[in-house]
């Protein structure tokens, strides 16, 4: 589940409580989606993609987006020639997309 930080006012970055505990927003990935999916709907974006998600939660976009996401970005770094990285490309290449490597 993506994690934002609670809305306070425009001018908190990171809002907090009285004993300086971080306040974090849960958002549903299919609800951010959907959002993204207006944005492509208002010309205000040609193409949207994730970024770094694991296999259920692609999955759980995937079965509620109207618009599949153009692009998977995953971190990939010189050791990380893992299962799990391959694992991640194979099921999004399976799917519908490409990956992109930051």
């Amino acid at each position: 589940m993506p994690v934002g930080f609670k809305f306070t006012d425009e001018d908190t970055k990171y809002p907090a409580d009285k004993d300086g505990k971080v306040l974090f927003d849960a958002v549903d990935h299919v609800e951010m989606w959907r959002e993204m999916e207006k944005a492509v709907d208002l010309g205000l974006a040609k193409s949207i993609g994730l970024s770094n998600f694991n296999q259920k939660q692609i999955q759980h976009v995937l079965d509620s987006c109207r618009i599949k996401p153009a692009v998977l970005q995953v971190l990939k770094s010189c050791h990380c020639g893992s299962t799990s990285c391959l694992s991640i490309e194979a099921f999004a290449a399976k799917r519908w997309c490409k990956t992109g490597a930051y």
